[in-house]
């Protein structure tokens, strides 16, 4: 990815598919956009002003191992395709996407993400 592929990137064609954490919110769904690619999503942090969410890229293989309880969630994260995920902020009032870029997954704080060898329990 790059810096026009993350200028690209919108939020508002995104369709979600399944979501996994609610709170208030969903905090943790999959989504795919027009064309049909997937990413696994999560919240990084909510304030009055501000959501900062995460999208990883996922092919459908490894959406359906996900769902299979196969792959843990933090490994959905850090191994995503190219190692490349969005970071994209949105104005909390409105929902209207504020900002996108892309980030190294390898370089995301480990507290940011799902504790090691949590999996979804996805009912068949």
């Amino acid at each position: 990815m790059s810096r026009i592929a993350a200028a690209l990137f919108d939020i508002a064609k995104l369709e979600r598919i399944e979501t996994y954490v609610f709170y208030d919110r969903p905090l943790l769904f999959s989504c795919k956009d027009e064309e049909g690619s997937l990413f696994l999503t999560l919240m990084l942090h909510a304030c009055d002003t501000v959501e900062v969410w995460i999208f990883a890229p996922m092919g459908h293989r490894r959406y359906e191992e996900l769902k299979a309880g196969a792959v843990d969630l933090r490994d959905a994260f850090r191994e995503s395709p190219g190692r490349e995920l969005y970071q994209v902020s949105i104005d909390s009032q409105s929902g209207a996407q504020v900002k996108a870029r892309v980030v190294d997954a390898t370089k995301l704080p480990l507290a940011w993400l799902p504790d090691e060898g949590v999996k979804l329990l996805c009912p068949e």
